[in-house]
This record gives C-alpha cells, structure tokens and sequence, in this order.
C-alpha cells in the first residue's frame, strides 16, 4: 500500500512565488511514497526542481464569469445558511453583501475545484493507496479538500495557516470563509505562528482540539562576511503591495542624515513604479543614501547575496504578517531584524535582542530610529545581536527540524 499525499499550493512549483516550499517538499518527498501536487498556477511553466516522485498538475484558483453567476443556486445548499448563522452568532457581526457573495462562491468553488481534483486523484491513484491530503493555505483549497475528505477516504487531511488566510481583519471582506467548517470536519490546522493559533482559539474554543502549530523554517546557506566599510547596508525583502508599506522604509531613510546607507530591496509588484518614483523624490538628491529595487529574485539569488555581502540590518514594516519567511533567512545568516509587532512577528525578533520590534501602526520616524540604533551600536553589542538572531534561527525556525517534524506528524 503506497502513502500519496495531495499537496495543493497557490504557484509552486510555477512561477517564482511561495519559495519556502522548495525546502518543505524535499522533506515531504522522503516520507511519502508519491506525491500529487496541485498548484493554482494556471499561467506560468516549472521553474523549481522537484523529487522524482512528485507529480505536478494545475487547475485553476478562479471561477468564470458565468461559474460566479452560477454562484447563486448555492442557495439552496444548507451550509450556506449554517455559515450565516456563524457570521452571526459566531463572529457577532451582521453579514454584508460581499461576506453573502464570498461564501456563495466559495461554496461553487469547492464543488468546481473539487470535481476536478476528485478526478485528478481517481487517474492517478489505486484503490488501496493511503491518501493523505493537504492544502498550503487555509483558503477555498482547503474547503474543497474538507469537503473530499469523506468520499476519498483521506488517511488525514490538513490544511496551514500563515496570515491573510488567518485574520479577518486582512481581507477586504472583513471575513473568511467556511473557518469553522473547515476546522469541524478535517483533521486540523496547522498554524505557522503562536498568535494565528490564539487568533482561532479564540473564535472557536469548541474546537481547540484541531488546532496546532507547526513553525515554518530555512536552511542554513552559510555566514554573513564581516564588515570591511562603513556603509549601512540595509536589505528588505517583498512583493511591493500595499500590505508591506515599503513607502515607509523610503520616508524613515530621507529622515536620516547622519549615516551612509545603502538600501537594497529584493521583490517586485504592481507598486513597483510608484515607489521607484518615492525613492527618486525623497533619496537621489541625498549624498548619504543609495537605494537599488533589484526586481524578483529567486530564493537562491537572496541567500546567495546574503552569502557575498555583510548585511547590517533586515527591515520588515508590513502592516499584516503571519512569521516572515524572509525573517528567518536574514536571521539563519545572523543579520539582526526590524520588524512591525503584527502577527507573529513577535515570535521571531524580540526587542533588543536580536533586532528591534516596533508597533503595529509605527511611524517613519520610529523606524529611522531604529536603524540608527542598530547603525550605532558598538562592535561588542553588535557581535552579541548577530548572535542572537543565529540562534533563533537555530532553535526555532531550522528547517531540516521542523519540516521533518511536520512531515512525520502527517503520517502519524
């Protein structure tokens, strides 16, 4: 009897995005015997290795125009009102048009997909296999694969959780759906953070039991070289979106004077143009400021740099996170970080210790300071913060650790 695990992603391995599974899915390929992944990823072509036993299929996150009006004879599913008693009763809020509208597709999506995906598994596996599925995101993948969970039998079936797939607040919406249910009929989520699962407790506490937390993690890819110049050199890493406020990076650097910085900014985005222009406005003109927008880089292109090039600082701003991959990696090559207390950011930086945590809603001129403060620190301060971040790396966020560990617990 082989164990085969549905594997649903948003890109990978298509694309350039969720990197943090090229590591995951090495892990995963020595614990089953084959793997069926799925990835939302419709337009793009492989650009990430996978094992020999993977097999990579696409279908499609969205529904067609005439499949969103077909959206409404969810109205006569059950579960559509038993999720509006939810929002009620549950969330304590009055459901808007747009949360009525969210769950009715949602509902058409899971029947759309999961059709889908029930043939995909039907061609591509045996009846006496031990199927095992699980979803990358706690989204409408995970609902389908819930809600498939009874009719192909699954050994276990799971779904993650990082953050805009946690906290309602992050949505336009204000609201995702079918939570609850997802929680009551799989066999649990697992949280990469300590907050996303407190989060939940507290929206479900009847269902306390299915939840878990299972940290992300990197590899080690080797030592930030020591410093030979007085150069500030500060790297932020993401797509440039709204939610990661890179704006903010731009207008605390116009506010520091005293300091020769380079700034590096690794990932692209449809912010991209306006943010360019920003940099132009606020830093071409200051003699003690350089700034470069690298464009999307693959994760092997990052480490890589971090590898040839001391980094004082790791700057993170975003206004919505669950644990930054992008932390872990700074902090695997011992760079201090900064970072907004929002999510589980909390979890990875702790204030003076091995970066600075600033607030949530922190202003451009606490983050000019805080990278003055790392800037200033003596050389025996900040040999002891380096090290600290290299050992939260170590202990809490090792990849070959904790994805073993996940791996192992799918199948036990």
């Amino acid at each position: 009897m082989a164990r085969v695990l549905i594997f649903c992603t948003a890109t990978f391995p298509y694309g350039t995005g969720e990197t943090f599974i090229e590591h995951e899915i090495q892990y995963l390929a020595e614990t089953f015997d084959r793997i069926i992944l799925i990835s939302n990823n419709t337009h793009d072509t492989i650009t990430r290795n996978v094992p020999d036993t993977v097999t990579c299929t696409q279908v499609s996150y969205e529904l067609s125009r005439i499949q969103k009006c077909m959206s409404f004879i969810q109205l006569c599913n059950p579960l559509f009102y038993k999720e509006l008693r939810i929002i009620r009763r549950t969330y304590k809020k009055s459901f808007s048009k747009l949360q009525i509208l969210t769950a009715l597709q949602t509902l058409h999506k899971t029947k759309v997909i999961g059709s889908k995906i029930s043939k995909i598994i039907s061609a591509c596996t045996h009846k006496s296999d031990a199927l095992y599925a699980y979803s990358y995101w706690a989204n409408d993948m995970a609902c389908t694969l819930t809600k498939l969970h009874t009719k192909h039998a699954f050994t276990r079936c799971i779904s993650r959780a990082h953050g805009w797939d946690v906290y309602f607040e992050a949505n336009v919406a204000q609201y995702l759906p079918f939570r609850h249910y997802i929680l009551e009929h799989s066999d649990g989520i697992w949280f990469i953070s300590n907050a996303g699962e407190q989060y939940y407790s507290q929206l479900f506490p009847n269902l306390r039991h299915k939840m878990y937390m299972s940290r992300l993690g990197v590899l080690s890819a080797g030592v930030c070289p020591s410093k030979t110049d007085t150069t500030i050199r500060i790297i932020s890493c993401s797509n440039l979106i709204p939610v990661k406020q890179v704006h903010k990076i731009i207008e605390a650097l116009a506010n520091i004077d005293s300091l020769p910085i380079e700034w590096i900014h690794f990932g692209d985005g449809h912010l991209r143009g306006d943010l360019e222009s920003l940099s132009a406005k606020y830093l071409t003109e200051k003699t003690n400021c350089s700034y470069t927008f690298a464009g999307q880089k693959t994760n092997q292109e990052v480490l890589e740099f971090y590898a040839k090039n001391h980094v004082d600082v790791f700057i993170n701003v975003s206004s919505s996170e669950g644990i930054p991959v992008s932390i872990m990696e700074a902090m695997s090559f011992g760079i201090p970080c900064i970072g907004t207390d929002v999510g589980g950011v909390n979890e990875i930086i702790s204030d003076s210790h091995n970066g600075y945590l600033l607030p949530a809603q922190t202003s451009v001129q606490e983050i000019a300071d805080a990278i003055t403060r790392i800037a200033t620190l003596d050389s025996q301060q900040k040999t002891h913060m380096r090290n600290n971040a290299y050992a939260t790396w170590q202990t809490r966020y090792n990849a070959e650790k904790n994805y073993r560990d996940f791996a192992h617990m799918l199948t036990n």
